[in-house]
């Protein structure tokens, strides 16, 4: 009987922390094992900061999983607690980010405590931070090491550092990342071509693995609608951040410009973000009302209840080579999608898979009126494409399982 392969994963978001922060590493490792592997994984305690807890989630770890969670040191969450002090750490330290002293004390750990050499180490951001513990691993161990970009580092038009110095720190990391690891995965085409043009002589060992949405859980979902929504109410649903409140503004201007135009005849339309936004009794009428955080199991019920989707697109992500996690499960859910902000690799994904409507910022009042002449009657749900259909995190974790397994054999022989 042949032995079963072992993976260690390290990611900072693992459930019982939620949202996009862990779905990825969630699914992967879910389908990985229930393809023959045998995973460990260490992530972030759940009380880790700045992030929400799930703890529905938890049920979809499989039990053969081994989940090891670390918080951050003692003394750093003091520094984490007060803003201040947080920011003038990160600034005086050179920190990649503000994980970076979890990712050094967790490959401390690893070191110490990870007796069984796996086979393979995969590491995935952001934060990018965990990519030091997979090189310092690889250094240690002399273990193939697969790195895992779920989203873009320094290709990310909206990436901050405070200063030149901070961004050369990022730059210096992101190189010795690239330089070193057995193989790079990229979650879009072209961010695999910029990559890959940056690096040319690894461009042999740069491979693309979409983000995804998990079947499973649309094939138990029911549409599910807001409490206080009726019969007569056409929901339009966001779901995601704010981007430190600019959503929040964006659905407001929307809201106004619905405001004016609403029909007298008890039909009404209604904003809803699935999120950080939180609302008890806005003073507009039509929203936007927050419904807050939810569980990983209970988007797709709220996506498939929808009568249409929003997405907001922050300016300077025109021509950004990342797609939004979000943009998978909107494609799934098959609803009308308007589309508010510049083009890019996510419109360019959602427009060959869904029903797209797209209208610039300075827009607002035309996508109003489209809202309300287009599909105020009517918004009938959409078949979901076979393009789709293939973007299960199953088909994900079953190419990922392929690269696993050759690298695994590369440095057997």
């Amino acid at each position: 009987m042949p032995k079963q392969r072992s993976l260690l994963l390290i990611s900072y978001g693992y459930p019982p922390i939620g949202g996009a922060a862990s779905e990825r590493s969630l699914m992967l490792s879910r389908y990985l094992s229930e393809l023959g592997w045998k995973i460990y994984v260490y992530c972030a305690a759940a009380d880790a900061p700045h992030l929400f807890t799930d703890e529905r989630a938890v049920e979809l770890i499989p039990p053969a999983v081994s989940v090891e969670r670390m918080a951050l040191p003692r003394w750093y969450q003091a520094i984490w607690s007060t803003r201040i002090l947080r920011a003038g750490a990160n600034f005086a330290l050179l920190t990649l980010d503000p994980t970076h002293f979890w990712s050094s004390a967790c490959l401390q750990r690893i070191r110490q405590e990870q007796h069984e050499r796996p086979d393979v180490i995969l590491t995935t951001s952001p934060p990018h931070s965990v990519h030091t513990i997979g090189a310092g691993l690889k250094q240690y161990w002399g273990t193939p090491w697969v790195m895992d970009l779920r989203d873009t580092w320094i290709e990310n038009n909206t990436a901050r550092w405070y200063t030149p110095i901070h961004q050369y720190v990022s730059n210096w990391h992101y190189r010795r990342a690239i330089l070193t690891a057995s193989k790079i995965v990229a979650n879009t085409p072209e961010m695999a071509q910029l990559i890959a043009s940056k690096f040319p002589q690894r461009s042999a060992d740069v491979v693309t693995i979409r983000n995804g949405y998990d079947e499973r859980l649309f094939q138990w979902a029911s549409p599910k609608r807001p409490s206080d929504s009726t019969e007569h109410t056409r929901v339009i649903l966001y779901s995601g951040g704010t981007y430190e409140g600019w959503v929040t503004g964006v659905l407001e201007q929307l809201s106004r410009a619905l405001r004016s135009r609403q029909a007298t005849d008890g039909r009404y339309i209604q904003l809803y973000a699935i999120g950080d936004l939180v609302t008890t009794e806005p003073e507009n009428p039509v929203g936007p009302f927050g419904l807050g955080h939810q569980s990983i199991m209970d988007v797709p019920d709220y996506l498939l209840g929808a009568d249409a989707l929003l997405l907001c697109m922050l300016p300077q992500e025109a021509g950004s080579s990342r797609v939004l996690l979000k943009a998978y499960g909107y494609a799934r859910a098959g609803k009308p999608i308007l589309y508010l902000g510049p083009r890019n690799a996510t419109y360019d994904y959602l427009v060959q898979r869904a029903s797209v409507h797209q209208f610039e910022l300075s827009e607002i009042e035309l996508a109003a009126q489209w809202l309300l002449s287009h599909h105020f009657k009517s918004m009938p749900p959409e078949p979901p494409a076979q393009d789709v259909i293939q973007d299960s995190f199953y088909a994900r974790a079953k190419r990922l399982s392929e690269i696993l397994e050759n690298e695994i054999l590369e440095n057997s022989g």
